[in-house]
């Protein structure tokens, strides 16, 4: 009998874009980012992008170190000069073609945009390589959705009739219906479509998020709790209202 098989897959990693190669400076951004939703980041592989760096000084190893010190796993680099290829190649990481880019692509940490306090939504990059869009589809889910559990709905919508467990997480690149108690993290137009929308009966989610705009529960209105809702975005902000 044989012992594996090797096969293709599509999946979809978060990508830190990298503006400056300051490890101590995107280690304190980054841990910035991780502390305001712990959980959904622990143990999240993530690409490098390098293509905006204008120096092949960067502390690459050390820089892998402090990513992993977050509980985050570095799988790859895209984009870069030969010389951080090669040093990539040393740590044991995957050289990534940077193939075709979408304009709606976001990146984890944005130097040089600072967020407002009274803003509580995020960047938060979902941002799969593939480029090629072949159909729209929609896919109907009747069981719950139990903790540790992901369900990725590519090129339309997802429905779900049942509860979403805490720990249980939804993704689709168009809109999210929910009939049942969303306990767990619905993430909606993870491709960049800021038109996605998540419906749901019954908000008691870990994290909701719309194009990579995020909202925690701690920073849920109380108000909204327990209620049938639709979130959307405006102006780039996240909007959580009673349907």
């Amino acid at each position: 009998n044989p012992a594996l098989e090797l096969r293709s897959g599509n999946y979809t990693l978060p990508t830190l874009r990298l503006f400056d190669g300051d490890v101590e400076l995107i280690h304190q951004q980054l841990k910035e980012k991780i502390d305001q939703s712990p959980s959904f980041f622990i143990n999240s592989p993530v690409v490098l992008d390098l293509q905006e760096l204008k120096q092949d000084d960067l502390e690459l190893d050390a820089l892998v170190n402090v990513i992993t010190e977050l509980k985050m796993c570095v799988s790859g680099v895209r984009g870069g000069s030969p010389k951080l290829h090669a040093l990539a190649s040393k740590c044991g990481l995957a050289v990534l073609a940077i193939g075709a880019t979408r304009a709606s692509e976001q990146s984890i940490i944005t130097p040089q945009v600072e967020a407002k306090k009274s803003d509580k939504t995020q960047g938060v990059a979902i941002t799969p390589d593939e480029t090629d869009v072949i159909m729209f589809t929609s896919e109907t889910i009747t069981a719950p959705v139990r903790s540790g559990q992901r369900r990725y709905t590519r090129h339309g919508d997802l429905i779900a009739l049942a509860q979403i467990s805490e720990g249980a997480e939804l993704m689709a690149d168009g809109n999210i219906h929910i009939y049942g108690t969303l306990r767990g993290r619905a993430l909606a137009g993870v491709q960049g479509d800021t038109s996605a929308r998540i419906y749901c009966q019954n908000l008691q989610a870990e994290l909701v998020a719309i194009a990579g705009h995020y909202q925690v529960s701690e920073d849920i209105d109380d108000a909204l709790f327990k209620q049938p809702v639709q979130i959307y975005l405006t102006d780039q902000k996240l909007v959580i209202e009673k349907l």
